[in-house]
């Protein structure tokens, strides 16, 4: 009897990881960044705005956007001691695959010994970007 059951088991056990094997998953599709663009805002004393647009197939950023769950946005290209001086706005934008995140700072106004050009700060910044979302980190690079 303990040898019927074993041989049910086996049959099932065998049976069911065979179909399993048969299910295709679609790999994750990366975000990648498409632009970054920085508005300076001189004379006014409003922070300086970077948007940063992102490809998003998978709707992970966006979904996090509208939860309110992206906590905070980090440039790899500016040193950890420094990057308190970006802080994500509320401010985004949809458009199909595509977002916009907004990122205030003062960091290159603040900089009274040079005066920075918007296409100076943008080739600074154009690289990769950290994105938190809860206790995650995506690290999004430039699109290929």
């Amino acid at each position: 009897m303990a040898t019927k059951g074993l041989l049910l088991a086996l049959f099932i056990f065998f049976f069911s990881c065979n179909n399993q094997s048969k299910i295709k998953y679609e790999p994750i599709k990366n975000p990648c960044i498409v632009d970054l663009s920085y508005d300076p805002r001189y004379k006014t004393f409003n922070p300086a705005l970077i948007k940063i647009t992102i490809v998003d197939s998978d709707t992970i950023i966006t979904n996090s956007l509208k939860s309110k769950t992206l906590t905070e946005v980090f440039f790899y290209a500016i040193s950890k001691k420094d990057q308190f001086n970006f802080r994500k706005t509320d401010y985004y934008e949809i458009k199909n695959d595509t977002v916009i995140i907004g990122v205030l700072t003062n960091y290159f106004k603040a900089d009274s010994s040079k005066k920075w050009l918007s296409k100076d700060v943008e080739v600074i910044l154009n690289n990769d970007v950290g994105l938190i979302i809860k206790n995650d980190t995506i690290h999004v690079k430039q699109c290929n």
